[in-house]
């Protein structure tokens, strides 16, 4: 438990650090359908994007669409591709509710959506490839998450406290599901082990994942 509030203080000081970054604007709908566009931080390559630190407002609300990330903020210009989402991104931005991530973002940093308490779902692309640690640490709100099947590494409590997910399935590319990975997700009753999957493929195998969801398992 001591290593997670250790983390927390840890994202605390960069969130509250100013960081230098290029500005671009995403794409955000509100919950009456309402579409605004927001600054988004990052460093910017050509066409490519990787979303830093605190790179919102943190009391935006609504759900956000990294497809659309573009140079001006009426969503044109140049489009940009995010191909990573780095640590701390969005860090208690408490009223996001869903966020769709791309096919060009690559990796998820340590803490990405940590706090987001109003998340309701994620869809996460089929490039990303690792979950950072504590990436969605205590989405209480959480109930949805759709894990891609290129992930081949789940951080150590990536969806720690995410007390609102019934269930998961765990894709046949994932090798690495690290230590309280799902701990103290209380109303978690199922995870899917899909067909294929050589590490997490049988009940002795998945010890790990009974133990931190303390539920069922279904493969």
């Amino acid at each position: 438990m001591k290593k997670y509030v250790l983390f927390a203080f840890i994202a605390l000081f960069f969130v509250s650090s100013s960081v230098w970054a290029d500005t671009a604007y995403v794409k955000v709908t509100a919950e009456d359908e309402t579409v605004s566009w927001i600054p988004i931080k990052g460093t910017i390559d050509g066409t490519n994007i990787e979303i830093s630190r605190n790179a919102i407002d943190s009391n935006t609300t609504g759900s956000i669409d990294l497809n659309e990330v573009w140079s001006e903020n009426d969503g044109s210009g140049t489009q940009y591709q995010v191909t990573t989402i780095g640590n701390d991104a969005f860090a208690w931005c408490s009223g996001l509710t869903s966020v769709t991530i791309p096919n060009s973002v690559t990796a998820i940093g340590q803490s990405a959506f940590m706090y987001c308490g109003g998340l309701t779902s994620v869809t996460i692309g089929h490039g990303v490839t690792s979950i950072g640690q504590v990436a969605f640490y205590d989405c209480s709100g959480l109930t949805s998450v759709t894990i891609g099947n290129s992930v081949t590494t789940i951080g150590e409590g990536a969806f720690r406290d995410c007390t609102g997910l019934t269930s998961v399935t765990i894709p046949n590319s994932v090798t690495s599901i690290e230590y309280g990975a799902f701990e103290s997700c209380s109303g978690l009753t199922s995870i899917v082990v899909e067909s294929g999957n050589t590490v997490y493929d049988s009940r002795n195998n998945c010890n790990a994942l009974i133990e931190t969801a303390s539920n069922t398992l279904l493969v």
